[in-house]
């Protein structure tokens, strides 16, 4: 069992005026052998994503263990306002 608080209990969350949120985990760590087509899946996973939801809805990313590649990728979606957290 933990001891002391969940350290997010105390930070202040940012609400946006959405009616859906769409929550991707990602795990791309290299782009070797198994993972090879991955970043290419991705971009196609997203592009769709972002053409079939509607204004209020809010996108979310989960980068568990991704390269440098995806990441930049990702933080620049972040950027352009087309997802609006990254993990």
């Amino acid at each position: 069992m933990r001891k002391g608080d969940n350290p997010l209990k105390f930070k202040q969350l940012i609400y946006k005026n959405a009616s859906h949120r769409v929550i991707i985990p990602v795990y791309i760590p290299n782009e070797e052998g198994y993972f090879s087509h991955s970043l290419q899946s991705l971009i196609l996973c997203l592009t769709s994503l972002f053409q079939t939801v509607h204004k209020q809805t809010s996108i979310a990313i989960i980068a568990n263990g991704c390269c440098d590649k995806v990441l930049s990728y990702l933080q620049q979606l972040v950027k352009d306002g087309k997802i609006d957290t990254l993990t």
